[in-house]
Parts: C-alpha cells; sequence; structure tokens
C-alpha cells in the first residue's frame, strides 16, 4: 500500500498542506507519508474525499477503497498460465539429506509462485536447508529454524555453498546470523 500511496502523491502532484487544506482536515495525512513509521491507510469518508478532490478514479492502477482494506496476496504465475496445479511434479533431488527432503525446484517454483523478490520467508522446520537454499537460487531472504544440530550443519553448508558456490562461506557472513 505504501508505493500506492506514493502513485496517489505522484498523480496529484499535491503536498500534504494542499491536501489537508482541499479537503478541510488531517485525515489523509497518514496516508500521504508513504515512507515513515506514521503511515497508515485513511478512513473509507476520507479516502472518498480525495478521490473526488483530486479525480483519482483517472489514475491508472487506481484502487477502490475495498481494494486497498484488502490484504494483499502474492500470486506470481508465469506468462500464460491461468492458475496452479493442484499437484506438482518434481524429481527429487540426487543428493539426499533428510528423510523428509522436499527438491529444490518445487521450492522454488513455490517460492517464486507465493512470494516477491527480496521477501522474507520463514522455515521453522528448516530440515536440510532445502528451502533456504531455493530462497538463494530465487533472489528471497531466509529465516530457518531446526533443533537437530546434525542437521542444522547440513543446512548451515549447503546454504554456504548456494551463497557463493564459488567458494565456502564462514558462518559470520554477512548474508546470515551467526550459527551457534
Amino acid at each position: 500500500m505504501r508505493e500506492y500511496s506514493r502513485r496517489v502523491k505522484a498523480f496529484t502532484r499535491a503536498t500534504k498542506a494542499r491536501v489537508n487544506r482541499t479537503l478541510g482536515h488531517r485525515g489523509a495525512d497518514h496516508f500521504l507519508r508513504s515512507d515513515t513509521i506514521q503511515f497508515s491507510l485513511p478512513t473509507r469518508s476520507t479516502y472518498e474525499q480525495l478521490t473526488v478532490a483530486y479525480n483519482l478514479t483517472a489514475m491508472p492502477g487506481f484502487l477502490a477503497y475495498d481494494e486497498i482494506k484488502l490484504p494483499q496476496r502474492v500470486f506470481n504465475l508465469p506468462p500464460g498460465k491461468r492458475h496452479k496445479p493442484n499437484i506438482l511434479k518434481y524429481a527429487r533431488d540426487r543428493e539426499k539429506y533428510h528423510p523428509t527432503q522436499k527438491p529444490v525446484a518445487l521450492l522454488e517454483d513455490l517460492i517464486q509462485t507465493y512470494s516477491n523478490p527480496g521477501d522474507m520467508v520463514l522455515d521453522f522446520t528448516m530440515g536440510s536447508g532445502s528451502t533456504g537454499v531455493a530462497c538463494i537460487n530465487t533472489g528471497r531472504r531466509f529465516i530457518g529454524i531446526e533443533k537437530e544440530q546434525r542437521y542444522f550443519d547440513i543446512a548451515k553448508t549447503r546454504l554456504d555453498k548456494a551463497s557463493c558456490p564459488a567458494r565456502s562461506l564462514s558462518s559470520r557472513s554477512l548474508h546470515q546470523p551467526s550459527f551457534r
């Protein structure tokens, strides 16, 4: 929604002070603070006033109030695809590190479908780190939790290798938290 707020500001070409004068109140003030911690959505009434005052319906990509109130869901499908199949078939990875290991290609597909580059992915049952490898391969950030030291060590080795295939990285590298 912050990006949408930036687009509204650019479309209106109005300062917050001008918007406040036009609307007669400061109800849109926090909506127009897209780059601050104080950002928040306006009330329906304020958004409708803003829409009328600045003809937002003419803005490319205009969203009605109900659309901005809905939580944004990520669902990236490849071009030409209209849905994701119920059954996904992928070959097993050649190396088997964990009894319930998932193919990295399957995880890459799911991660690309349900997240955007730069997003954070949490795997609280990390096992041997296949999800983390898929995140590295697809440009996502990753937090993994594993209680079994043996699998944690395997995951660390795999993540180091995926992060920099030419050499192994230390556990204090900038791309990861320290391992204990």
